[in-house]
């Protein structure tokens, strides 16, 4: 009887500066990278996110706590 296999992916962590954050099972750094751009895509298009002055940074983090990408979007409309 053959069994399969399971290879886990690595989790990462997204830290908006709220308390907590957001977890979830990614391929690869690549992978994370690319989701952290697509979520801050999504994020300012919230129009309280873009009031003139404000700061907002994302960042991930992988499962033993390294930096994988940082991304922050200033408003200096």
């Amino acid at each position: 009887m053959a069994f399969a296999t399971f290879s886990q992916m690595p989790r990462y962590y997204f830290h908006d500066g709220s308390v907590g954050a957001d977890a979830i099972d990614l391929p690869d750094d690549a992978s994370a990278r690319t989701l952290a751009c697509e979520t801050l895509g999504g994020l300012i298009r919230d129009a309280t996110l873009c009031a003139p002055g404000t700061t907002f940074t994302l960042r991930v983090t992988d499962e033993d706590g390294r930096g994988v990408a940082a991304l922050t979007f200033i408003a200096t409309i």
